[in-house]
């Protein structure tokens, strides 16, 4: 019966041909790569988050002291673009968008800044505003 010793030599090389040796490999670099990916997603989204935090206190400090300096009379703008000049600022882009006095009185100020990914894998801008108010 040469055909059923062929057949059996067949299945056998051909178990040997699927063994799992290598698929961990596979699974390990998978694994790497999704964790790489997830970092550089997480550490992006943080970067954004505080910088959109900065630019809040940085407005909200500027809304504060203009206000303070303010004597009802002036435009408030004026006063906004002095104290603007004094204070010291890291925020890439910063510009001011919007100031108006509201009843009560409240000055409210509207201010954009860049934002830019800190990674230089990651090629990535934005322009976030945030808006700030004091009375």
């Amino acid at each position: 019966m040469p055909g059923l010793f062929e057949q059996a030599h067949l299945g056998l090389s051909v178990n040997k041909l699927c063994k799992d040796g290598g698929s961990s490999l596979i699974w390990f670099s998978t694994l790497i790569a999704i964790t790489v990916s997830v970092i550089l997603v997480l550490s992006s989204a943080l970067h954004q988050y505080f910088f959109a935090r900065n630019l809040k206190d940085y407005l909200e400090q500027l809304t504060t002291a203009s206000l303070t300096l303010w004597d009802g009379k002036a435009d408030v703008s004026k006063e906004v673009t002095v104290m603007q000049e004094q204070f010291a600022t890291r925020i890439e882009g910063l510009r001011l968008t919007y100031a108006e006095i509201l009843p009560g009185p409240t000055l409210k100020l509207v201010g954009c800044g860049i934002w830019r990914s800190p990674l230089p894998i990651i090629e990535l801008s934005a322009e976030l505003c945030q808006v700030a108010l004091a009375r």
